[in-house]
């Protein structure tokens, strides 16, 4: 039986010629009925699943395939929309005027920070007495 194996196969080839094996297990085992005995059953069935698996493995992959190819074409979309509405990339081409934008120094003129406000160590508190501080 080992001069039915081939050298070396891609990896379509591989799985083919294990479809290939399969096939010809199944047919071997189950030619015309159904086996009786439990071990050849469980046998057969391990072959199946092992079919039904590379089947929907494969359609799963193909799957993929499709979604990303419509999520390429969905991003090539934007971008060239994006371009005729003469919306560019900041980064791709730098910032317009040389300068880049930036927060003035101060954002907000007239406030007042609370006590405790910017603390950073949590308040060992319980129920009790959170309760009984006056709002």
């Amino acid at each position: 039986m080992t001069d039915i194996i081939p050298e070396a196969l891609s990896d379509d080839a591989a799985l083919a010629y294990t479809q290939q094996m399969r096939q010809r297990i199944v047919q071997e085992i189950a030619g015309t009925a159904i086996p009786k005995d439990a071990d050849t059953q469980k046998l057969l069935l391990a072959i199946l699943d092992g079919m039904d698996r590379n089947a929907l493995g494969t359609k799963r992959l193909q799957v993929e395939d499709r979604n990303s190819d419509a999520d390429r074409k969905a991003a090539l979309l934007i971008a060239e929309m994006q371009t005729q509405l003469g919306i560019v990339n900041p980064f791709q081409f730098g910032v317009l005027g040389g300068t880049t934008p930036s927060h003035p120094d101060r954002l907000v003129d007239d406030f007042t920070i609370v006590p405790g406000e910017l603390d950073d160590t949590p308040i060992t508190s319980n129920f009790k007495d959170f309760t009984a501080k006056d709002v």
